[in-house]
């Protein structure tokens, strides 16, 4: 295996630890938790250092991913909240 090649994988595979986490993340806000994660663990993620470098692997703005993080937090729980009013004007 060339050295390009070992390259792409290990940006493969830090994009798939990201987006990995980053559904994890949506399904974590929505209340949905299992064994294999929780809402802390990945917010810890998120600022992590671990995180920082798989950032620069695939060229990602770890600032940028987090703003994004917390867009994504506000609008699912608007979303949640919503639903919730609705459930209690039945």
């Amino acid at each position: 295996m060339d050295e390009i090649s070992i390259l792409r994988a290990c940006k493969s595979f830090a994009s798939a630890i990201i987006l990995k986490a980053l559904d994890d993340y949506k399904l974590a806000l929505k209340g949905v938790e299992n064994d294999d994660y929780n809402l802390e663990e990945l917010e810890e993620f998120f600022n992590s250092e671990w995180f920082e470098e798989l950032c620069e692997i695939v060229q990602i703005k770890p600032n940028a991913m987090r703003e994004k993080l917390n867009k994504i937090k506000k609008l699912i729980g608007a979303d949640i909240h919503e639903k919730q009013c609705q459930r209690n004007q039945i």
